[in-house]
């Protein structure tokens, strides 16, 4: 009877010094990695002055909407008067909503200048003669309810700042750095405005481009005249 315990032992440790074995070989194999991969922001630190021959005059453009709803209301005041009366809603909808857009473009006419100071997980755009945005990247972007504003990178890297105003308007800013552009002073920063209302049929977009400057040494001068009212050239005051 004794001569049989060693086997019946040895028997009864087998797999127990297998599960062991097979345990160390499991705890050799590196673990998953489960994290995401980090997302390579792109850097629009710096001081940044807008380029004019490449960026959109807002009051132009505002103009040559306006002219193209004043051409409106004359055709259907010219049926009107050939007994084609027409409802103007839209046309009277569209000058409505431009007349109150004169004063946000002068907001955006007078922001010629962006300090942008960004780290890690935040950014700070400030502009001249507007107030500043500020975007914690660790916030996720949700939807928005009148007066509350939004931040964050969108799915092609742009930085994104959104606000929903009263009257139905929503405001979006999207900054992003010109593909090719990455460093130096060749770098040139896209700035898109984009306006949504329910007096529009299409969005006003307002595209511009900034490049950058050292403080103190802008490539260009500005005068203000009640004439002209401002008239920009490039070069030094000499």
């Amino acid at each position: 009877m004794n001569n049989h315990q060693p086997v019946r032992h040895l028997r009864c440790l087998l797999p127990a010094l297998f599960l062991l074995l097979l345990s160390a070989c499991k705890s050799d194999e590196p673990p998953p990695n489960t994290d995401k991969p980090a997302v390579s922001l792109a850097d629009l630190s710096g001081h940044w002055e807008i380029d004019y021959k490449l960026s959109e005059n807002p009051e132009q453009k505002l103009m040559y909407l306006y002219d193209i709803t004043r051409s409106q209301m004359e055709q259907l005041e010219r049926a009107a008067q050939q007994g084609q009366p027409q409802s103007p809603s839209t046309a009277l909808r569209d000058l409505q909503g431009i007349i109150k857009l004169s004063s946000l473009t002068d907001e955006w006419k007078q922001s010629t200048v962006l300090d942008i100071e960004q780290q890690e997980d935040m950014i700070v755009i400030k502009r001249s003669e507007n107030y500043a945005l500020t975007c914690d990247f660790l916030t996720p972007m949700e939807a928005l309810g009148v007066g509350q504003e939004s931040c964050g990178f969108d799915s092609d890297g742009n930085l994104v700042f959104q606000a929903r105003l009263p009257e139905g308007l929503t405001l979006v800013n999207v900054f992003s750095l010109a593909p090719g552009s990455s460093s130096g002073d060749g770098r040139r920063l896209y700035s898109s405005s984009r306006l949504y209302s329910r007096k529009f049929r299409q969005p006003f977009v307002l595209n511009r481009v900034f490049m950058p400057y050292d403080k103190g040494q802008g490539q260009y001068r500005c005068e203000y005249s009640l004439e002209k009212k401002e008239t920009c050239w490039l070069g030094t005051d000499e």
